[in-house]
């Protein structure tokens, strides 16, 4: 997966991502996709619509090391 974090704006989206037949990426390829995804927003003045212990939360706080 990859995702584009836009730390200004407190948001984040999905840019490509791939599945595959087998954990962590083992295996024949199956899936692949790179259309953006609409933006996440964390701001706390907007309302978070990421939830809680998704790859998206995940990755925000390690990209920007926030407490959301």
């Amino acid at each position: 997966m990859a995702v584009e974090v836009d730390r200004a704006s407190r948001r984040l989206r999905s840019v490509a991502s791939s599945v595959y037949a087998e954990p962590m990426a083992g295996g024949k390829p199956l899936d692949s996709n790179e259309v953006d995804s609409d933006w996440l927003y964390v701001a706390p003045k907007t309302g978070s619509n990421i939830p809680p212990r998704t790859p998206y939360r995940f990755v925000w706080e390690f990209v920007c090391r926030a407490v959301v």
